[in-house]
């Protein structure tokens, strides 16, 4: 569940087993931070593609910086409207500052160990199976350039 859902369902009686996206709940039920996003290009395309991931490593980077300096007034504004349309602004703004530590990493590396942690709820609820090793698909040569 993402926000502002998660809040709104919240506010109207819901209760959160766990959030997999914070990193109080992570630590708690899984051990530490879960890598819920990342970038993907086709293995075909990795060395053609390379300068552009490359770039756009950095500019992440950069706008990661950005993000912490941000109010939630400009977090919520810098979204697209197509996101947006019919939200409470100031409400995802709030929600958005509030969750910030936690949505929005400092650096752009691969965190191998939280990429582990994907791989056993992976396992463990039946989407791959046992002795699946992830790790061929994490290229930590990118964020560094």
């Amino acid at each position: 569940m993402q926000e502002p859902a998660l809040t709104l369902l919240r506010r109207s009686g819901a209760r959160v087993l766990m959030n997999a996206m914070d990193l109080k709940d992570a630590g708690q039920y899984l051990g530490g931070p879960y890598e819920f996003m990342g970038v993907a290009v086709r293995a075909r395309e990795i060395e053609q593609r390379r300068p552009e991931m490359v770039a756009l490593s950095r500019a992440l980077a950069d706008a990661l910086k950005a993000l912490r300096g941000m109010t939630g007034a400009q977090l919520s504004a810098a979204l697209p409207r197509e996101m947006t349309t019919g939200l409470d602004l100031k409400e995802l703004g709030d929600i958005l500052a509030r969750a910030r530590e936690s949505l929005y990493p400092e650096t752009v590396s691969i965190d191998l160990a939280a990429a582990k942690r994907v791989e056993q709820t992976l396992i463990v609820g039946g989407l791959i199976k046992a002795g699946t090793n992830i790790s061929g698909l994490h290229d930590t040569t990118i964020a560094g350039g």
